[in-house]
This record gives C-alpha cells, structure tokens and sequence, in this order.
C-alpha cells in the first residue's frame, strides 16, 4: 500500500510541476518503487522517459544504477555489465564494482 500511495504521490508531482527542480528527484523515486516491485518493463520505461524529460540532471547516473539493477535481475548481463562499467569508469565505487563483477561473471556462465 505503502508503495502504491507513494507512486501516486510522485506521479501528481511529475504531472503537475514537471520541471520543478525536485521533479528528476520524484522520477528516481518512482523508479526505484518499480525495481522493488520488480516492474522490469516499468523501470525501463522510466528509465528512458527520465533520459528524455532530465537529461542533464544529475540523478543521470543512478537512473542508468537502478536501470542496470533490473537487468541484472533479469540476467541481461551484458547491457548491466556496459552500464555499470561506465559508472565505474567515471566515478568508481565499491558497490559498482561488485555489481559490475556479478555481471561479467554472470555473462560468462551459460543460462541455467
């Protein structure tokens, strides 16, 4: 419920201010509920209306995290492996890192 509520809220505020300056900050969140609710098409979706509406914002690079998160739920390797190398690349971090590992070892292994 909790999550449900939540979305709607963000949602109001991506409707009606769309170019607040927390509007990008609302659209991260809502991405992040759709990855808790493992809403993969959503978070892609999100993902690439986010790209569209901010692109120059400067959540950029945990929308392309949370977008590599769900693909590595869905065991798409090699697209989580290329965007989390790239936030590795510019700004590495410990938690990258490990996700990009998980990844390039999940590209090596084949599909069970």
């Amino acid at each position: 419920l909790g999550g449900f509520l939540a979305m709607r809220g963000f949602d109001r505020v991506l409707a009606n201010w769309p170019d607040h300056e927390k509007a990008d900050d609302a659209a991260l969140a809502r991405l992040n509920i759709l990855l808790q609710q493992n809403d993969h098409a959503g978070v892609e979706a999100q993902a690439q209306q986010f790209s569209r509406h901010f692109p120059d914002s400067p959540l950029s690079p945990e929308v392309r995290r949370v977008l590599a998160r769900s693909r590595l739920a869905r065991r798409e390797y090699g697209p989580a492996s290329e965007a989390l190398a790239e936030l590795v690349a510019a700004q590495p971090n410990r938690d990258d890192a490990y996700l990009l590992a998980v990844a390039l070892l999940g590209a090596e292994r084949p599909p069970a």
